[in-house]
């Protein structure tokens, strides 16, 4: 990581841990971070700007352009001043694929993540915290046993309380794996489900997407998920449509049937 990098990573750290209680708000001074000297990238894709930033709580309450001649900052008393001169200051980013779920269970801190300027991260690719059935548990239990953490949670509400519980350094959510939901209805078998079977599926899937989960994740290179013939694939997506979710896949082939795997997620 270069030193700028390295730079912006920290301050969006910084950003996160400047909230206070409500309550020791209204004593001293009325900003709890100031970050001067910075070139401020704001992730619309605008061009950045010199300016300073006041945070109060945990929101940004001030963005202050500089002007030549001008100290926007002298204005602006806080309990902590970070210079950030020669540093960019952005949001903190967003990893789109993430496999933190059960590695946040063991060290909330996310040192990882958050060292790279990550402070949201969706995880639940191919497998996911739920179902959390007994095929599912059992799946992980050699993965996550020797961090010490144990599969307690019997669905996504739960999952989440865990997880407040326990602390994490960074927000999540998660899609619902395909392969999880395989394991929990059918099981490692490649076959096709009964009818009964594709009701469980859509069941678990219909409570997890109840609970915030932001659709269904399939990886069609890895058993069992790949055993799922479009249609069964189809007919599942559309239970996580009607939450106004959404289908996000690792594609069936990425090699000399490319245009058919993308075509089949289409």
């Amino acid at each position: 990581m270069t030193d700028r990098w390295a730079a912006v990573a920290l301050l969006s750290a910084l950003l996160l841990l400047a909230a206070i209680p409500a309550d020791a708000q209204d004593k001293g001074p009325p900003h709890d971070v100031l970050i001067v000297g910075g070139r401020v990238m704001d992730g619309t894709g605008a061009p950045a700007i010199d300016a300073d930033i006041a945070i109060r709580g945990d929101r940004i309450a001030v963005i202050a352009p500089r002007v030549a001649g001008v100290d926007p900052a002298g204005d602006l008393a806080a309990r902590d001043t970070i210079d950030a001169t020669g540093l960019v200051v952005a949001p903190g980013f967003i990893d789109m694929l993430g496999h933190s779920e059960f590695r946040l269970l063991a060290d909330g801190r996310a040192i990882s993540k958050i060292t790279q300027g990550v402070t949201t991260e969706i995880t639940g690719e191919v497998t996911s915290v739920v179902p959390a059935s007994e095929r599912p548990r059992a799946e992980r239990r050699s993965e996550i046993e020797p961090w010490g953490v144990e599969y307690t949670w019997d669905d996504l509400d739960g999952y989440f309380e865990r997880l407040e519980s326990e602390g994490t350094a960074i927000n999540l959510g998660t899609w619902v794996g395909l392969s999880s939901l395989w394991l929990h209805g059918v099981g490692p078998e490649d076959r096709r489900p009964t009818r009964a079977e594709m009701e469980i599926m859509k069941e678990a899937l219909d409570d997890a997407m109840e609970q915030g989960a932001f659709g269904l994740s399939s990886g069609l290179i890895y058993a069992p998920g790949r055993y799922a013939t479009t249609d069964e694939i189809a007919e599942l997506a559309s239970v996580a449509a009607r939450h106004g979710g959404i289908y996000a896949s690792h594609l069936r082939n990425e090699g000399d049937r490319l245009l058919e795997a993308i075509d089949e997620a289409i």
